[in-house]
Parts: structure tokens; C-alpha cells; sequence
């Protein structure tokens, strides 16, 4: 996951977006994975919400392939591909 970061980081500087633009931070590396902290997202529908049907497409979505990209390049990794 480290190095998907450190280039997801580098091309939106590079773009000059607004995550790069202006930060004054140099990256000086990533963390060694033993030291790695990964964090795990979850998702459920709650019970009695009134939008169940909603909230299982949202799940669905996050879960997809179309959604794969966009969370590679926020430097996460999609569900199913955890350490």
C-alpha cells in the first residue's frame, strides 16, 4: 500500500492539486510494513434503517470494481486485498 501512496501523492502534486499544492511537506519515504498501521473499514446496514435497499447498493458499490480505482488512488487498498 505504501508505495501506491507515495505515487498517488506524487502525480496529484505533480497535477498541482489541492492536495499537493501548498502542503510545504516533504515525504521523506514510506512506513516499513512491520510498523504499518492498516486500518479496516466495514460496512452494514443498520437494522431498522429505512433505507435498506440504498444502503445495500452503497455497500455494493464500494465493494466494486468501479470503485476500485478511486480507492487505489486515494492510497487505500478495495476490499478483498488486505495484508
Amino acid at each position: 500500500m505504501g508505495e501506491r501512496l507515495l505515487a498517488a501523492l506524487r502525480r496529484q502534486t505533480a497535477r498541482g492539486g489541492e492536495r499537493g499544492a501548498g502542503w510545504g511537506v516533504d515525504l521523506a519515504g514510506v512506513i516499513a510494513e512491520e510498523i504499518q498501521l492498516h486500518q479496516v473499514f466495514a460496512a452494514a446496514v443498520v437494522a431498522g434503517s429505512k433505507e435498506v435497499d440504498a444502503a445495500k447498493r452503497l455497500i455494493a458499490f464500494l465493494a466494486s470494481e468501479r470503485a476500485a480505482a478511486t480507492i487505489r488512488s486515494s492510497g487505500m487498498e478495495p476490499p478483498g486485498k488486505r495484508h
